[in-house]
């Protein structure tokens, strides 16, 4: 899937949402939804790397205060903000985590919602499932079709839209990843004390949830089976948690060694 292609899906899927807007006239919680929307929504484009093997995941992007008329803005490439972010912006901070892999790495948010509290946006779009699962079906297909072999997760409140626990939304299904078959240089950085904050895990497959989306598409197989997936943060508020996040050049042994694992071929 091109970026264009995900922008015209996720575009018709909002505008179907949106109009008329009367329907939103007479409800507060349509009109607080309603004026997230209108704001217009961001994508990060991963044309240049749609076979990465390294793909970091948000939930979904801030809000500056700019407005789109069209309906959207013009898609960005993670290499390209983190390469031109100053200190203490966002992208930046992405630099410093991943370094040079950022040039090579792809990025997608699962929503291309724009609003910068999660608090905000997950109340106000609670009452629509529906519209949720419809954008969300888009941004599972994008993945699927990028088949990476590593995907971290940078926030963990949102794990229950993979699967986890209750099954249902993408409907994966997890295993936690074996230390003991870490080599020597991965068991320096993956130490018990990170595992428990970020743990590490493999797809299995899908689960047999009724509700699972893209059923009708992905009805038992997965292009992610075998791909390694960890829980993930970007920053912890908490300072003396800090000093637990993976540096540039652990995450560069993280992937080599994911690399060297065996997976089960398509079927």
């Amino acid at each position: 899937m091109t970026n264009k292609e995900m922008n015209e899906r996720i575009n018709k899927i909002i505008n179907d949402f949106l109009f008329p807007l009367e329907k939103h006239e007479n409800s507060t919680i349509n009109l607080r939804a309603a004026s997230i929307l209108l704001r217009g929504f961001v994508t990060c484009n991963n044309d240049i790397v749609d076979k990465s093997s390294f793909l970091l995941t948000g939930i979904n992007p801030s809000f500056n205060g700019k407005y789109f008329p069209k309906g959207f803005d013009d898609p960005f490439t993670f290499r390209e903000a983190t390469s031109t972010a100053k200190p203490k912006e966002f992208w930046f901070k992405k630099k410093e985590q991943f370094g040079d892999l950022c040039n090579t790495m792809a990025y997608l948010d699962l929503f291309p919602i724009r609003e910068t509290a999660q608090m905000i946006f997950s109340q106000a779009f609670a009452p629509f499932n529906e519209f949720m699962a419809q954008i969300l079906a888009v941004t599972q297909e994008a993945i699927e079709q990028m088949h990476p072999q590593l995907i971290v997760h940078a926030n963990r409140r949102s794990m229950s839209y993979w699967g986890m626990n209750q099954g249902d939304w993408m409907g994966y299904e997890f295993e936690r990843v074996d230390p003991t078959t870490f080599d020597d240089e991965v068991k320096k950085c993956i130490t018990k004390e990170r595992l428990k904050l970020f743990p590490l895990y493999r797809i299995t497959g899908f689960s047999k949830h009724p509700q699972r989306i893209n059923k009708e598409i992905y009805p038992s197989k997965t292009g992610l089976k075998d791909t390694f997936f960890i829980e993930y943060v970007m920053e912890y508020r908490a300072k003396e948690d800090r000093k637990m996040l993976y540096k540039p050049d652990e995450w560069k042994s993280i992937l080599n060694w994911v690399l060297k694992q065996p997976r089960t071929p398509e079927q």
